[in-house]
Parts: structure tokens; C-alpha cells; sequence
């Protein structure tokens, strides 16, 4: 008899549409079969076979797989596009339901008023998940009227950029002033069309120094500074954030400083890249 192979990949599919592992091998194990009995199942699927008992309860309750009464018993799985269909469709109604009990909390469930504003004037706020770390970046910049200064290396500048440049726009035309102090680059100055015309901004000004410490900096008109350690290579990168007097102040005099030393951009020089 054949002795097939399960894909673990596929395994975790099914795993995080709501098989337990254990089920999730039964029935890939018995759909790559077709029509088994227990004993066939269980040397498939590499789990014990008081498993496969309870498994196979469950997948012919929920409807994936059908028994065929007979001595003993057989057991053949429902199409298996259809099993998936299913599945997909019990963790949609799964996720809606949560959705809702979660909408309810947002009235339910007390939560003290407190004030982000008060936070950042007191403290300083780590953040590493990602995406938090975009959305509170986009709303810091789409506050800015006055300023928006950067130290950062050459390829944390393109990326940046790139990635805030409509909330860039923005706040230019709201009045605010854009001023950045980027690393040397060991190559060229190669960068995308439409960062190049960015720069090309009568407010934006932009120098360049040899080298700037592991550090990331960014301060939004004055009163709130942005800063990270730059990371290692697929390190988890984290952000700090404050409105605390004390460290904007450092943060202000630290950039100032690097600033007055700093070696003007020629934008003519900078080559542009065809963007995608």
C-alpha cells in the first residue's frame, strides 16, 4: 500500500481554519486515499489510532467526511473543495460573530479616558508592530505645520520618503518646512522621480554627513521627536516617542548641531530612478 506524504504547509492551513492538528492529518490523510478503513487512516495520517477514532468523530460531525456502515466501518471524505468551502465559511461566521462581541465591548467595557497628549508630555512610548508604527507616523506628519526634520541613513530617507509622501505633500502645503540630515551613501545618489521632484521643493533642504550614530531621528514642529536604534538585518526594529520638554530639547540641540556641520545636498547631482 502507498504510504502518502502530508504536506506540513497544508497541515497549518487547515490548523488555522479550526482543525486541531490531529484532525487536520486524518483528513488529509484520507482524502489523498480516497476510501479507507481506521487502520489504513492512522498509518497515513502518523498519529495513534485512539486519535484517529476521536478525529474522525469530529470531521463526520462537522461535516467533512462520511461513514459507510459496514465491518468494520470506512470512511470517505466529502469533495475536497468542498470541505475547504466549508470550513472557510464556519471561520467566516466564527470572525463575524467576534466582530460583533468586540463592537459591543467598545460600549460595555469601561476604559479610563486617558490622554495620549498627557502620555507623550510625561513619558516616552515604545512601539514596535509595524503597522502601529506607520499609522502613528502618518498622523504625526499630517499634524505638522511648522516642521518636519529627519537624521536618518540614505536608504531609511528613499524608504520614508516613499512610504509618507502624500502626508509629505500635505504638510508642505500646509506651510511646514522639511529638513533632513541623511548619511553619505556609499554609491550613488540614485532615487525614485518622484522623491527627486519632492526635494526639488523650495522648503524642503536637505545635508548630508559622512556618518550618524546608530539612530534615527525625527522631530515634528519642535515638540514631538520620533527616534529608533537602527537595526541589524532582520532585527525587530522599535520607535520611541515623547513630547517631553527635556528630550525635545536634547533632540532639537542634538539636530541643530549636526546641521551647522552638515554638507548642503547639490539636488543636481542626485540621479533619478524610474519608479514601477
Amino acid at each position: 500500500m502507498t504510504r502518502w506524504i502530508l504536506n506540513s504547509e497544508e497541515i497549518r492551513v487547515l490548523e488555522n481554519l479550526g482543525l486541531s492538528s490531529i484532525q487536520a492529518k486524518v483528513y488529509l490523510a484520507l482524502a489523498q486515499i480516497g476510501r479507507a478503513k481506521v487502520r489504513e487512516i492512522y498509518k497515513n495520517a502518523g498519529v495513534a489510532r485512539q486519535d484517529v477514532y476521536r478525529a474522525l468523530e469530529k470531521l463526520h460531525e462537522i461535516g467533512l467526511i462520511e461513514k459507510l456502515v459496514c465491518s468494520p466501518n470506512e470512511y470517505v471524505p466529502t469533495p475536497f473543495s468542498d470541505g475547504l468551502t466549508l470550513l472557510v465559511e464556519r471561520k467566516r461566521i466564527e470572525f463575524e460573530e467576534i466582530r460583533k462581541k468586540a463592537e459591543k465591548m467598545k460600549d460595555s467595557v469601561f476604559i479610563p479616558n486617558i490622554s495620549e497628549e498627557e502620555v507623550l508630555s510625561q513619558h516616552i512610548i515604545a512601539t514596535c508592530e509595524k503597522e502601529v508604527l506607520i499609522s502613528k507616523t502618518r498622523r504625526a506628519f499630517e499634524t505638522a505645520t511648522q516642521s518636519i526634520e529627519y537624521v536618518c541613513n540614505w536608504h531609511a530617507f528613499v524608504h520614508g520618503s516613499i512610504e509618507l509622501l502624500e502626508e509629505t505633500k500635505r504638510a508642505l502645503r500646509r506651510g511646514a518646512k522639511g529638513r533632513t540630515i541623511v548619511e553619505r551613501p556609499k554609491n550613488s545618489l540614485i532615487i525614485p522621480k518622484s522623491i527627486q521632484k519632492l526635494i526639488q521643493d523650495h522648503s524642503v533642504e536637505v545635508r548630508m554627513v559622512d556618518s550618524i550614530p546608530f539612530i534615527s531621528l525625527g522631530i515634528i514642529d519642535k515638540k514631538l521627536i520620533i527616534f529608533a536604534s537602527l537595526p541589524q538585518r532582520n532585527a525587530q526594529g522599535v520607535i520611541y516617542w515623547s513630547k517631553n520638554r527635556g528630550f525635545v530639547e536634547l533632540a532639537n540641540n542634538y539636530f541643530e548641531t549636526i546641521w551647522n556641520k552638515a554638507d548642503l545636498l547639490d539636488k543636481q547631482v542626485v540621479k533619478p530612478k524610474a519608479e514601477a
